[in-house]
């Protein structure tokens, strides 16, 4: 604990908010996705892009934060979409939010998204 307050403290110039490590605050989560987007697509970006099927019968939404623009994704029953080539962020379809670099394969199953 004390090495990692010097690594933060010596070497950023600008002092961060510790996020506890089992993420009990939704700030603390969304703040950990956007810098690790971020770091991702810093190191490289991705020349494919995510793919996500949707095996429920329903169909289920995602919404997609792609360049400051929110689009609304419909999945109909067994469809594939592939989607997010430069990186984005996604909505799940129960309110979650996640960082995504574009080269992830999802699978929704049960209203449940699955990151392979």
């Amino acid at each position: 604990m004390i090495n990692q307050n010097w690594w933060f403290t010596t070497l950023l110039t600008k002092q961060f908010k510790y996020c506890p490590p089992l993420n009990r605050s939704i700030k603390c989560n969304v703040l950990k996705s956007l810098a690790a987007a971020i770091a991702v697509l810093a190191v490289g970006g991705s020349a494919s892009a995510a793919s996500v099927v949707n095996k429920d019968t329903k169909i289920r939404t995602l919404i997609v934060t792609e360049g400051g623009s929110k689009t609304k994704l419909a999945l109909h029953a067994g469809e594939t979409v592939q989607f997010c080539p430069n990186g984005c962020f996604v909505t799940w379809p129960n309110g979650d939010l996640e960082a995504l670099t574009g080269s992830e394969t999802i699978d929704i199953s049960g209203g449940v998204a699955r990151i392979k």
